[in-house]
């Protein structure tokens, strides 16, 4: 994202634009089309640069005449983001997402619901043999362990996070192996 001390020009979102697909853009246009009170701009801005073949920065600037250009442009970019987030959505993605989620709820100190989230999505990526996903949601555990007071039952689920851990190194290593 960018920080407002880097405005998003119009000719950067038109070669944004132009890399997208057919369908990318069909979908852009339906999710802008769902707030029209709040994306006017932004699909008019949309459209005018996505009917240019060449960036004409004056041409724009007479099809859109806004006040407000460094904003209408930045939501654009933001909300096109967004919209692109949305539509490559996958599982793993949403796998990220809540690891992000579980960071946050850890940095917060609310940590039964990161347990929660965790053990949730401990056992998705367990079932679909995300090795790697896995290791970083092992990694979280192992963060909201360390808050635990020391004990055997503590080193019991260290060691087995990592006997875990090794093992699935051991078959991603057998993956990739088989792979080449």
């Amino acid at each position: 994202m960018p920080k407002n001390d880097q405005v998003i020009s119009a000719d950067k979102l038109h070669t944004l634009i132009l890399h997208l697909s057919s369908s990318e853009k069909g979908y852009i246009k339906k999710h802008l089309k769902l707030n029209p009170s709040v994306n006017k701009k932004s699909l008019l801005a949309f459209d005018v640069l996505e009917k240019q073949k060449d960036f004409n920065e004056e041409q724009f600037k007479q099809k859109t005449a806004f006040k407000d250009l460094s904003l209408v442009l930045e939501h654009l970019y933001r909300s096109l983001l967004a919209c692109l987030e949305g539509y490559h959505k996958s599982e793993e993605k949403e796998i990220r997402s809540a690891l992000n989620q579980i960071e946050i709820l850890i940095e917060k100190n609310l940590f039964s619901q990161a347990e929660k989230l965790i053990t949730k999505i401990k056992n998705i990526t367990d079932k679909k043999s995300y090795y790697t996903l896995y290791s970083e949601v092992m990694e979280w555990e192992i963060s909201l362990l360390s808050k635990a007071p020391p004990g055997e039952e503590l080193q019991k689920k260290l060691d087995q996070i990592f006997e875990r851990l090794v093992a699935d190194i051991d078959k991603e290593e057998q993956k990739i192996s088989h792979e080449l």
